[in-house]
């Protein structure tokens, strides 16, 4: 992921989920028990993978990723633990927390680890160091209105579901947290 071709997806984005990890053990410790930290592990490292091998560069490119997210990077990592022989029921459990931390599931997330990534990552969508570092790599001007009309419907769809669909309290106030920064930042930006 050092590098990555979507600049939303490099290597800090993982560092930024462990650090989410470690503000969600603070206030839930009896998470810290029950977790299966090898298969946690292995899936912040691997779920956006697949993603930082892509470079998006029109709304199709937008909405494969939309709904490859999840699926590509569990592919990936499934090639890459049988060439090391990685127990099938480790194999099995992280495949499943990567193929379900994406947006595009109707279904809920079964697996602690599974909720636990999904929403630690969601605490990153609205981060505005990471839109950022996002205008910093991208030009807008460059893209086409396409790209803008996929940013700008992403974007009302995360804000309708984030902090509806955070597994945890604590999560939960964070991601409307995060939201209110962020609005308040676009307003001040004029970029919506």
């Amino acid at each position: 992921m050092r590098r990555s071709k979507d600049p939303l997806h490099m290597l800090e984005h993982t560092h930024s989920l462990l650090t989410n990890l470690d503000w969600l053990y603070t206030r839930r410790p009896e998470l810290r028990e029950r977790v299966n930290h090898t298969v946690l592990l292995l899936a912040i490292s691997w779920h956006d993978v697949w993603r930082s091998t892509k470079k998006f560069g029109s709304l199709i490119d937008i909405i494969v990723a939309f709904v490859w997210d999840g699926r590509g990077s569990s592919r990936l990592f499934q090639r890459y633990a049988r060439q090391y022989q990685l127990d099938e029921e480790v194999l099995a459990q992280v495949s499943y927390a990567i193929g379900k931390h994406d947006s595009f599931h109707l279904r809920g997330r079964k697996t602690l680890e599974s909720r636990i990534l999904k929403d630690i990552d969601e605490m990153e969508v609205f981060d505005v160091r990471r839109f950022v570092a996002l205008k910093q790599h991208v030009m807008p001007e460059s893209l086409g209105f396409g790209v803008h009309a996929g940013m700008r419907f992403f974007l009302r769809m995360k804000l309708r579901r984030s902090k509806n669909s955070a597994y945890f309290a604590e999560t939960r106030e964070y991601i409307v947290a995060e939201q209110t920064r962020f609005l308040e930042y676009l307003s001040q930006t004029a970029v919506s």
